[in-house]
């Protein structure tokens, strides 16, 4: 007979390497006087009774005979030898195909270990087992009639592409080494309330709490989908593969009840064709198995203990929730795909999830917690914990000390010019008069249309010790650009000169609610959007790079930056903070400057300075916008970092919840460096400018549209953009350019049933599984006379991948 479509992808899934992710052990613990010669024939009578346990799977997919399992009697059962026995390999060719050992454990104690693969047993016979097994020692009667193993004729269920990642996932091999994880009781106690509440059984409960936690998480698609395993009732009886691994999909919303959704969970699971053969192999991390343990087993004369749920030490997939109600759960995973702190946070938060919809029946799914208690703690606090004193000083007060401090150090360097601090001061107070003259004061906006150079730090001094905002303007833009930018920002006037024989040293009191510039970036549909940022914003950024990047009088940082890029406001004003040294770098120069002119800090973007990257000991990242005041994280690892002073970070889904901790969300800023909004455009000030649902009456976030997760240590990544549009993979075809690619191609065209295959197709994408990866090596190596492992096809899925691993066989086998 044929093999199910389950026991034909194991047996494929095996030849591949699944180790003992397949072995399925029971641990049968006798204490008392065991009688041994009663036991073998018990052991004997369920072989005869359960013929598929004698059988094996050919590589044509067919049901045979085989050896039947026997007893092997050891020395003792130590830890050691028990794991040993469990992962010895089963001879897939020649079975047997499961296996008894018995063994002494000390004074009136023994084991009956029994393993056996996954092609003729599953999880569900083993109270099969353990059943016959003590009805046959307590008969003298001849065992009852045998029982054929009769694999379900499979009928098709259309899977549709679903797939997501859970938090903080890798990608790994599907087969490998895993770990095992004991969940705490108190889910399952969470879940059985809701059962109760909503009428359904504590199984579909706790899956609708797992679609529901994963529907949070966030996916893909709108549907949910989660493997469950899942047996015929007409087969509860016999031993033998007849568990079948099924996709339950469901569409979560927002507004609906929790009890509802469990109830439509309980639809779904209640109709599930148990005979059903998935049209794909389901892309979701996390699988289910869920069983009620069996009675305790009457063997007359002893007390026997039956460990259901043993480990065989590999897995399937990253994550399975083995749970045997009354037992336990076990939580199996993939240590390459999923750490193990990520395992514990999903079931933690899996129980936070049940926990409230327990406490609170009725409540909908959007409105779920599904974040424990230490994870809200570390997203809302520890991970924010930015607070730091500064004093309530502008930027103007921050340079007037450094001149007094020390007004005959050098502050500015450019081409061959330099001006002390006292100079410096002097040359902005003179422009800050007239200035003055010309009716410029608070609350005005002054254009500064000056190339990058010392005098347009005059300028930018100047401006804001009149008490005015100024607007950068880079010369070497498109004139159009400018007209737009100048237009909009409706600035009072446009200096183009610093230069003035005046002099005045009169410093305007300002406070740090008023402006300082407006920078411009491209807004919606290209045009130029302002920004208006105050002067507290700007002094927070300087007293917080100040403290975390350690500049000091002995510095010099390069400026090189457009001045109408905000970051070139870091360029110019942190030296004057520290009494260290501006070094404004010539159209064109980058490395010069810096090897002449001593630079120890370079603040710029990366795309113009990559031949700096070799002068320097210490690369930090900033991230920050515009609407943040140019940076409100710093990162030296890899990832875009940790909030700088006095500013909050919340990663939040579409509706300004909290995501668990490594799960996407967009990244919204708070604090401090968070600008007063955009010039003249209300709207959209409301809508990226909005209140912190978990800050104070008066605090911001503003929404930057970019998609990160945090990391366990509470450092964010960086994701992508939250509008990105889903990729799209390029439908051009190739067709077949060797001989080799067209023996491939013709290969797939007719194992799939396909008129025509290009060399960039993938094998799994047109409709490919384990099984028709087999016939493809099978005909490859019938056509070449070459020796083409199916693990080839999985490891190349592509007809030119797989064409090029094929030539390359041949070389070897030719040298």
């Amino acid at each position: 007979m044929k093999a199910s479509p389950m026991q034909q992808g194991m047996w494929t899934a095996a030849r591949l390497g699944a180790g003992t992710a397949y072995h399925l052990p029971v641990s049968i613990w006798f204490d008392g006087d065991l009688d041994v010669p009663a036991l073998l024939a018990a052991c004997a009578a369920v072989v005869a009774r359960h013929r598929v346990l004698s059988t094996l799977v050919t590589e044509s997919g067919d049901v045979v005979e085989g050896p039947a399992p026997t007893v092997s009697v050891t020395a003792e059962a130590t830890p050691e030898f028990v794991a040993a026995e469990v992962a010895r390999p089963f001879d897939l060719d020649h079975g047997p195909l499961a296996r008894f050992t018995l063994a002494p454990a000390g004074e009136g104690r023994h084991l009956l270990l029994f393993v056996a693969h996954h092609l003729v047993f599953d999880g569900l016979s083993q109270d099969v087992l353990v059943r016959d097994l003590a009805r046959h020692y307590g008969e003298s009667r001849a065992s009852r009639e045998p029982v054929d193993f009769e694999p379900p004729a499979p009928t098709p269920l259309d899977v549709p592409p679903v797939g997501f990642t859970l938090p903080g996932q890798r990608r790994s091999d599907r087969f490998g080494p895993g770990e095992q994880i004991r969940g705490d009781a108190a889910v399952l106690a969470s879940a059985a309330a809701v059962a109760e509440a909503a009428g359904v059984t504590t199984f579909e409960a706790l899956l609708a709490g797992v679609h529901a936690l994963l529907f949070r998480y966030g996916t893909e698609t709108p549907a949910v989908l989660v493997d469950v395993t899942t047996r015929g009732r007409e087969t509860r009886d016999r031993i033998g593969p007849y568990v079948n691994e099924l996709p339950v999909i469901t569409w979560p919303r927002d507004a609906l009840p929790f009890d509802d959704f469990a109830r439509e969970v309980r639809a779904q699971v209640r109709g599930l064709d148990r005979t059903a053969r998935p049209s794909r192999t389901p892309s979701t991390p996390v699988s289910l198995s869920y069983r009620r343990a069996g009675n305790p087993p009457d063997f007359p004369g002893l007390d026997v203990t039956v460990e259901h749920a043993m480990f065989a030490g590999e897995v399937r997939g990253p994550l399975h929730l083995q749970v045997v109600d009354g037992l336990g759960t076990w939580l199996r995973f993939n240590p390459e795909a999923l750490d193990r702190e990520t395992v514990v946070r999903f079931w933690d938060a899996l129980g936070t999830l049940l926990a409230h919809a327990a406490a609170e029946p009725g409540v909908a799914v959007g409105e779920l917690d599904v974040i424990p208690a230490a994870d809200r703690e570390k997203l809302l606090v520890t991970w924010n914990d930015t607070a730091v004193d500064h004093p309530p000083v502008t930027l103007p007060e921050l340079f007037a000390a450094q001149v007094r401090k020390a007004p005959h150090a050098v502050a500015v360097r450019h081409d061959d010019r330099t001006l002390t601090y006292a100079e410096l001061d002097m040359a902005a107070g003179r422009l800050a008069g007239r200035l003055r003259r010309a009716g410029i004061g608070p609350g005005d906006l002054v254009g500064l249309k000056i190339p990058r150079s010392d005098d347009l730090l005059i300028a930018l001094l100047a401006v804001q010790r009149t008490g005015a905002a100024y607007l950068p303007l880079d010369p070497g833009h498109p004139a159009e650009w400018i007209e737009m930018i100048v237009a909009d920002a409706q600035p009072k006037l446009v200096l183009t000169d610093a230069r003035t024989d005046d002099h005045e040293g009169y410093l305007r009191l300002i406070a740090p609610d008023d402006l300082a510039y407006v920078v411009y970036t491209s807004g919606p549909a290209g045009r130029p959007t302002g920004v208006e940022v105050t002067h507290g914003n700007l002094a927070n950024l300087l007293l917080s790079m100040r403290d975390l990047l350690g500049p000091g009088p002995d510095d010099r940082l390069l400026a090189l930056t457009s001045p109408a890029v905000d970051i070139s406001a870091l360029e110019f004003y942190l030296p004057l903070i520290t009494g260290g040294r501006v070094v404004i770098a010539g159209t064109g120069a980058l490395a010069e400057p810096a090897e002449a002119q001593g630079v120890t800090y370079a603040p710029a973007t990366p795309s113009p300075t990559p031949e700096l990257g070799q002068r320097f000991d210490r690369v930090v990242s900033l991230y920050g916008s515009a609407e943040t005041t140019i940076a409100s994280m710093l990162s030296e690892d890899g990832s875009i970092g940790r909030p700088i002073a006095n500013t909050v970070v919340r990663l939040l889904d579409e509706k300004l919840r909290l995501v668990p901790v490594g799960a996407p969300g967009e990244l919204c800023v708070g604090g401090a460096g968070v600008a007063a909004g955009y010039r003249w455009q209300p709207e959209l000030t409301a809508e990226r400018f909005v209140k912190d649902p978990f800050g104070g009456p008066d605090d911001r976030l503003f929404r930057t549209g970019d998609l990160a997760r945090h990391r366990d240590d509470g450092t964010i990544e960086f994701l992508g953009r939250t509008d990105d549009p889903a990729p799209v993979r390029a439908a051009e075809f190739v067709e077949p350019r060797t001989d080799t690619e067209t023996l491939v191609a013709g290969v797939w065209a007719e194992v799939l049933g396909l008129a025509e295959v290009g060399v960039f197709d993938d094998f799994f994408a047109l409709g490919g599984h384990a099984l028709l990866a087999e016939r493809v090596a099978s005909r490859l190596r019938e056509a070449l006379e070459l020796d083409v492992p199916m693990k080839t096809v999985f490891e190349r899925p592509t007809v030119a991948g797989l064409a090029l691993a094929v030539e390359q066989l041949r070389d070897l086998e030719m040298a």
